[in-house]
């Protein structure tokens, strides 16, 4: 992101812009030398960093900096023109995604388990070997969201390496 320092705009590569003075600057000053962007007062500034959107709630503002607030970690109930209305939480969300994922995984299977049913023939071992892996893992990743005291905990947890690691059927 490029800034225009005296009046701190935001501007863009490949889209003119005007100075303070008024002068209006072509759509290609962003080939312009280190030497000719710094006598123009134009200075590169980082994107800022976009906070997860599963933890967080967040808004860029005007100036091109962002403002967020941790969601709530547990389920909060308010009474709503008389109805009482529950909101998830950050876990609850989150557990509500492990198990759909477990029930999606475990789906791809579900055929032996019918085919058991309608033939007596057994579930081969591998998928029964999978299936409680699958299982395993969910109840894993579950406790560990369930156990996390706040938002950074609950972001230590899904960012660490194997969290969307799941077993393998072989």
């Amino acid at each position: 992101m490029w800034k225009y320092t005296p009046t701190n705009k935001t501007i863009r590569p490949g889209m003119a812009w005007t100075d303070q003075e008024g002068t209006r600057h072509p759509a290609s000053w962003h080939t312009w030398s280190a030497e000719e962007k710094a006598a123009h007062n134009i200075v590169e500034v980082a994107d800022p960093v976009v906070p997860d959107s599963r933890l967080y709630t967040w808004a860029q503002n005007p100036d091109g900096s962002i403002t967020s607030a941790p969601k709530d970690i547990n389920d909060r109930t308010e009474t709503i023109d008389g109805e009482v209305i529950t909101f998830p939480g950050v876990k609850s969300v989150l557990i509500t995604q492990i198990k759909n994922r477990q029930a999606q995984m475990l789906l791809s299977t579900d055929w032996a388990y019918v085919r058991k049913m309608d033939t007596n023939i057994d579930v081969p071992a591998n998928i029964q070997q999978w299936r409680n892996e699958i299982r395993l893992a969910a109840a894993a990743k579950e406790d560990q969201i369930s156990q996390a005291a706040d938002i950074d905990a609950i972001a230590a947890v899904i960012n660490a390496d194997g969290w969307n690691d799941w077993p393998e059927l072989v």
